[in-house]
């Protein structure tokens, strides 16, 4: 009975060192290493043949566990991202928006921050201005306006407000023109529908419009189509920029090389858009920002 329940006690231990290992551990791979090794004590510690043999089959089955684990991780391809972590402080950040699922709230300000393996990417506060778009410079009373819908490419995930495409447009203007960043990081084009379909734009209809600035990839597809239509429909000029690769302007890791831009995509877009009697230009990552910048005045 003595060794019964000296059995028992060191199982009931084992079996907490294990859980333990499981909430401080990287990865299942170390939690079982851990149970292989706490079962092979057991073949040593515990009294009686048959839980001797339950042990050695415990240390078995963990060890197959984590070198099938092991064999599993060679095999997988490394996630793209993997390493990358990115915060934004508030955490629920952009803030719900009743129409349109997220948009940043007016006047607030947001702290975003990115490593790789440890390492800063980047460190930038977002300063979101009173009509809920991102920071641009000021103009006077009168300019010409320029509204930028998009996603964080548009937005400038990671970098600072004066460094971003719409505050660089307005900066080319000589202050004569006035700008807003109504892009968001995750927006996509059925927030650009939605946003016309709720009537979000229709406080800009009686401002002097020179155009608007969408941003889209080649397979954004009818959604995106849809919403330049749109603005076309309300005779405003609409400038649409394709990136063939990733941005210009990346501060993050580079995970791979830059896929090229599928062609034949490109040009359905391109067509149905020179349709639309729509400005279109196609960039390359290395393609400088001021040409960006021309091609849009």
């Amino acid at each position: 009975m003595a060794a019964a329940r000296r059995n028992l006690s060191l199982a009931a231990l084992m079996l907490a060192l294990v859980a333990a290992a499981a909430l401080t551990l990287p990865s299942a791979m170390w939690v079982c290493l851990v149970a292989t090794l706490l079962a092979l004590a057991g073949v040593v510690l515990f009294r009686g043949n048959g839980w001797r043999t339950g042990a050695l089959l415990g240390a078995a089955v963990a060890l197959s566990l984590a070198l099938l684990d092991a064999f599993a991780g060679l095999l997988t391809p490394t996630a793209y991202g993997a390493g990358l972590v990115r915060k934004v402080d508030p955490q629920w950040w952009p803030q719900p928006h009743p129409v349109l699922g997220f948009r940043p709230a007016p006047n607030t300000t947001a702290v975003a921050t990115a490593t790789f393996n440890g390492q800063p990417v980047y460190h930038t506060t977002y300063h979101i201005d009173s009509e809920g778009g991102r920071a641009t410079p000021k103009a006077p009373p009168g300019a010409d306006l320029y509204l930028f819908l998009g996603d964080s490419f548009m937005f400038g995930q990671g970098i600072k407000d004066d460094e971003t495409l719409p505050w660089l447009f307005a900066e080319m203007g000589d202050g004569k023109v006035r700008t807003l960043n109504l892009s968001a990081p995750g927006n996509a084009p059925n927030h650009l529908v939605r946003a016309f379909e709720a009537g979000l734009l229709d406080r800009y209809a009686g401002e002097r419009v020179k155009a608007v600035v969408v941003w889209i990839t080649p397979d954004a597809g009818e959604a995106t189509l849809a919403g330049v239509r749109a603005l076309a429909a309300a005779r405003l000029e609409v400038s649409v920029l394709g990136l063939d690769g990733a941005s210009w302007r990346e501060r993050g890791p580079r995970r791979s090389s830059p896929r090229p831009g599928p062609g034949a995509e490109w040009a359905a877009a391109a067509e149905q858009l020179s349709r639309l009697r729509v400005r279109f230009a196609l960039f390359r990552r290395d393609d400088p920002i001021a040409r960006v910048l021309e091609t849009m005045r």
